[in-house]
């Protein structure tokens, strides 16, 4: 999944079997783009994790290469459930 100009997010969708309402993200890996040689897309992934998500509710992941670094990249994620047609 593209997310922004320079961003790819990468995960797999997990039902929680002891809770309906919450929803796993399975090796989710924010990953950055660029281009290499030749205009060729390279990714660079980020971090590695997986998180587990209360439907309806913003959760918020964060991070950083240190604790004094001037860049920081932050999402936040948001899972529902598909309207039934």
């Amino acid at each position: 999944m593209t997310v922004g100009d320079r961003y790819h997010l990468r995960f797999t969708v997990r039902g929680v079997t002891q809770d309906p309402n919450r929803v796993q993200l399975a090796q989710l890996q924010p990953a950055r783009r660029d281009r290499g040689p030749d205009n060729v897309e390279v990714l660079h992934p980020l971090m590695r994790a997986t998180v587990t998500l209360l439907m309806d509710q913003p959760s918020v992941l964060g991070g950083a290469r240190a604790e004094d670094a001037n860049e920081a990249l932050f999402l936040v994620l948001w899972a529902e459930r598909e309207a039934k047609q």
